[in-house]
């Protein structure tokens, strides 16, 4: 399966790293993660649970969608293509909510909300 063209690493190049949007309030606890968009005053927060949560806390600006659906797999000794697409869909959504910047996006300087 190929990644999704936000995500997908140029002919010449690696993947884009994924990252969070700046704008970001982030409370993480055991079982779950509530994310709120500080530049948009209508945002509902979004509670992420169970794999949501495991998925978050992967993402650290540095790695590509591909590197974090591997150390998923290798940590749940779960199939990577099936962890590749739940991630892929898991990561798709984030960046429709503005919660993720598109892949390549951004200000590599910037430092988004943790």
């Amino acid at each position: 399966m190929t990644m999704p063209s936000d995500f997908s690493a140029p002919a010449n190049g690696a993947a884009p790293p994924v990252r969070r949007a700046h704008a970001l309030a982030v409370t993480d606890s055991d079982d779950h993660v509530v994310v709120l968009r500080l530049d948009d005053p209508r945002c509902e927060p979004y509670m992420l649970q169970g794999t949501g949560v495991a998925l978050w806390r992967e993402i650290d600006d540095r790695r590509s969608a591909e590197e974090i659906a591997r150390v998923l797999a290798e940590r749940y000794g779960a199939d990577l293509a099936a962890v590749r697409r739940d991630v892929l869909a898991s990561l798709a959504v984030l960046v429709r909510t503005g919660l993720l910047l598109p892949g390549g996006d951004g200000d590599a300087a910037g430092s988004p909300g943790q």
